[in-house]
């Protein structure tokens, strides 16, 4: 052992450490209280993490729009497939194929070698001609490698090709890269070989694919460039592979097996959260051992939402309960879910499978007003409760309307109207000159009103101002094809600009002020409670609004909720966790200072301690060597 203390023989070094160690006591209380809420701050981040996944989940099911998903097959693979892509509705169609599409090839006539000129002209050029236009490219001396090097290098969509027929013998083939009709084309400039009728011959002629719908009289065709028709029936890709005169249907139908999909992801998702929820939780009654989170509100909290999201009943569907499609939870609290159930349950009543997952909403007319048409539910935000809210709309919503042009009809003077939206300003000339947009002189007796109108109407649709020009009596109007104050125009009938406003739908939700644009009443997803909710509203009335949200909108509404930045609980009690770190960090900083300071001191007394003994230690040998003198000069005596 080192022996620090010289003078008093003790291990001052070790009695200070043991010493500081007694301090720090508090220190390593604080840094183990620090530790504690680090691990639980962790573990809600785990947890939220997890609840992500089932907000990407139930986002694929909450709208009605997301339960549009088909399928489609034919029955006839060998002569047609179809795949069902957004927007394809149920429904079938009977076709035959007559045609398939293909690309235009010509083939040149054989060449003894490479190295043969294959042109009329010296240095050679080739000339071809797709739709029309034609381009003449230089090849060189003209062999058939320059020739198919110079097409492909052209970038005209044609394809050259050197191909090998046999010994002695080459043939250049030239093929569009498209099919259809359209990829036709024509070569100009190649010389006509010895023992050959023709430079060239065409070996495949472009054409369209053509599939007959229908039979007899009433029958008709489609045709496409290529063997793809798209949008034949909405949304749905048929491909033509064989002509038959066998009839082809191809049947597309509500895709139960996807959704089912999309369901089994949810329950998945849900049941990862939970298992993360219950390992951050977990007690070891054996070993006595918490998890971060073992007894924590919060992530309680969590469990019980997202399991009643699923477990409790949805009136906006007859089929009430969640097991009723095959997704519940066992008494482990493991959300399962029966595949089969759901698909038979889906094919049964597609829309009641539907109710029970997405939004859902209905209103009453409560007090004076309009009927009950006149209001619609469009959506809320994941945080709007199920339940009744009031609606009361003071104003609706106008389009934006401006008359003029008040007769007499028709017109024989010239006249400019002009229409101006923002920056875009549309004319309507109507004049004695052919460039004029309505030239009188075309007209015997003057313009009709019609004719104005229609000529209106073809500028505001090229300049996409949705706006429609219309005749009412003895004038001319326009109205804005929308509702609301964006719908806004300035119109000059010839004398100047006149304003055209549209206003938009004014009320209250819940007894807050919304916000109206157009015909929809809404309020922002910050709102609190009303959270999101979204009306459209074609008249003035006091409403009640009923709105009950399904499992895959409650999930929403149970991890927003849980994870909003701004409201979410799990936020907040991570934030706490995270307050408390920063204040322990503070004190513990603070702490070290005076346990730094304290330590000094030690140092410094007991150092000041050695010294003193040190002196004392001086003073003593001094005092023993002057005895000893006295005591050896008494024996001298």
């Amino acid at each position: 052992m080192a022996i620090d203390g010289l003078a008093s023989g003790l291990d001052t070094n070790n009695i200070i450490n043991q010493l500081m160690e007694i301090e720090r006591i508090p220190v390593n209380q604080m840094l183990r209280r620090q530790a504690k809420a680090q691990a639980a701050a962790d573990a809600y981040a785990s947890i939220s993490a997890k609840l992500t996944s089932v907000t990407n989940a139930a986002n694929a099911l909450e709208r009605a729009n997301d339960w549009t998903l088909t399928t489609a097959s034919t029955s006839n693979a060998a002569l047609a497939t179809a795949t069902a892509g957004v927007g394809a509705g149920a429904g079938t169609l009977t076709f035959t194929v007559e045609q398939t599409a293909a690309a235009h090839t010509i083939t040149s006539a054989p060449v003894a070698d490479r190295s043969t000129s294959m042109t009329t002209q010296n240095p050679g050029s080739v000339s071809l001609t797709i739709n029309g236009q034609e381009t003449t490219l230089a090849v060189g001396s003209g062999t058939i490698d320059e020739i198919a090097g110079a097409i492909n290098n052209a970038a005209l969509g044609i394809r050259a090709t050197v191909v090998n027929v046999g010994p002695g013998g080459f043939r250049l083939q030239m093929s569009s890269n498209t099919t259809g009709a359209s990829s036709q084309f024509t070569v100009d400039g190649l010389a006509t070989p010895a023992g050959e009728t023709a430079p060239s011959v065409v070996t495949a002629t472009g054409r369209d694919a053509v599939i007959r719908i229908g039979e007899g009289a009433g029958s008709y065709t489609v045709s496409s460039s290529s063997n793809t028709f798209a949008d034949v029936m909405t949304g749905v890709t048929i491909t033509a592979k064989a002509v038959s005169s066998d009839a082809v249907t191809v049947t597309v139908e509500r895709d139960g097996k996807a959704l089912s999909d999309r369901v089994k992801t949810l329950a998945s998702a849900v049941n990862d959260a939970l298992a993360e929820i219950k390992k951050q939780t977990a007690y070891d009654a054996a070993t006595g051992t918490a998890s971060s989170l073992t007894g924590d509100v919060a992530a309680r909290q969590a469990t019980q939402n997202l399991t009643r999201a699923i477990t409790e009943a949805i009136a906006q569907s007859p089929l009430y309960s969640g097991a009723n499609v095959g997704i519940s939870v066992d008494r482990f609290g493991t959300v399962t879910f029966d595949e089969a159930k759901f698909v038979e349950a889906y094919n049964a009543d597609p829309q009641a499978v539907e109710r029970m997952f997405t939004q859902g909403g209905a209103a009453t007319l409560t007090g004076s007003g309009a009927a009950t048409q006149d209001i619609a539910f469009v959506g809320a935000g994941n945080r709007l409760a199920g339940g009744d809210y009031n609606v009361v709309v003071t104003q609706a919503a106008t389009r934006a309307r401006e008359v003029g042009m008040v007769g007499p009809y028709p017109v024989t003077n010239p006249t400019t109207i002009r229409v101006k939206v923002g920056l875009t300003e549309l004319v309507v000339a109507i004049g004695h000159d052919p460039d004029s947009d309505i030239d009188l002189a075309d007209h015997a007796g003057g313009v009709s009103a019609q004719a104005i109108t229609s000529a209106l109407n073809d500028k505001l649709s090229d300049a996409k101002l949705n706006i429609t020009a219309s005749t009412d009596g003895g004038s001319m109007e326009l109205t804005a094809n929308g509702y609301g104050s964006s719908g806004s125009f300035e119109v000059d009938w010839g004398s100047g600009y006149l304003q055209a406003a549209g206003l938009d739908v004014q009320g209250t939700i819940g007894g807050t002020v919304a916000r109206g644009v157009g015909q929809t009443l809404s309020l922002d997803t910050t709102d609190g409670e009303l959270s999101g909710i979204s009306l459209r509203t074609g008249a003035p009335g006091d409403f009640t609004v009923t709105y009950e949200p399904g499992i895959a909108q409650r999930l929403l509404g149970a991890v927003s909720n849980a994870t909003d930045s701004r409201f979410g609980y799990l936020v907040k009690a991570k934030e706490a966790r995270e307050t408390q770190i920063g204040n322990i960090k503070k004190s513990t900083e603070q702490y070290e200072l005076r346990l730094d300071a304290r330590e000094l001191r030690l140092r410094a007394q007991f150092a000041a301690l050695e010294t003193m003994l040190g002196s004392l230690n001086s003073s003593a040998s001094m005092l023993s060597a002057m005895t000893s003198s006295l005591d050896n000069n008494k024996s001298k005596r």
